[in-house]
Order: C-alpha cells, then structure tokens, then sequence
C-alpha cells in the first residue's frame, strides 16, 4: 500500500456512491464502496490524520466522466459538476509542507468539543428610546398646508 509511509501520518478517505449513500471515513487500505451492487463513486473526500498531519499536504486530481478533473483538497467533497459524474481515476500523493509554521489545521485532527456561539441577547428599549421624534414641518402634506376656499353663498332677492 504504502511501503514507507511516516510514523504518525495516515490518510482517510470516504466516499458517497450513486443514490446518496454516504460511507464513513475510513484509513488507508480499509474498503470503501459497496460489495456486489454495481454502484458508481459520485463523490470523493480525502484527508490526512495523526499527529504529523500538519507536517504534510495532500496533492493530486480527481477525474471524474465526462473529463472532468478535480484538484484535492483535504477535507472537501470532490465531485464533478453535477454531482452525477463517476469517479474514473485518481492520482494522490501526500508531499511534505514547504513551512509547517504555517500549515492550515487539519479538520481530522481538531478536538472533538463543540464550541457553540450566542447571539448577543436583546435588551429591551429604554424610554429614551421609546419616544417618537415630533413630526417635522415639511412631513405636512402639501393639501394641508393650503388655505381651504370658503363655499360660495347665493344670496337670494
């Protein structure tokens, strides 16, 4: 598989087959697919793992029918345009960092606790707030602010 692969670096891969069905994520040489079912890999992600992941990248293309090729990118979903395209070839290789200072943090290895954000709670209007501005004089509509005619009188002889 992968004769001299580091200590502490492994690769995880899973998958998502024709009709949606999602597999886990598994390591290096574990099957991924479905058994005697003729179904077709729609959807590829790739990942590495352990505690020397963030010294190393994931590199290489996904190509998919139709011609369609994908880079890899760790932890992202790769499929082709439609999302109905079949996996048809894959090259990866997995290649030191150039600066592992400033490597990005690798989405299999973050901690397994939820950070949960609020929303910054509503206070309730104080009263200066409550109070509605007086309305200014050119709000005043202009057949208000006319003089209104008197009503003509007929006078009678």
């Amino acid at each position: 598989m992968w004769p001299d692969k580091p200590e502490g670096l492994d690769v995880v891969y899973g998958v998502t087959i024709e009709g949606g069905e999602t597999t886990p994520m598994m390591t290096l040489g574990q099957y991924c697919g479905t058994r005697n079912m003729a179904r077709r890999i729609t959807e590829a992600t790739f990942g590495l793992t352990g505690p020397k992941s963030n010294q190393h990248e994931l590199q290489g293309f996904a190509h998919f029918s139709g011609g369609f090729v994908t880079p890899i990118v760790a932890g992202i979903g790769l499929s082709g345009p439609s999302g109905s395209e079949h996996l048809t070839a894959l090259s990866l290789i997995v290649v030191p960092t150039t600066n592992p200072k400033n490597a990005k943090v690798n989405p299999w290895s973050d901690s397994a606790r939820t950070k949960v954000f609020k929303a910054p709670s509503k206070t309730k209007p104080t009263v200066a707030q409550k109070k509605t501005p007086a309305v200014p004089t050119s709000a005043v509509s202009k057949e208000s602010a006319k003089p209104k005619k008197k009503p003509a009188t007929v006078k009678k002889s």
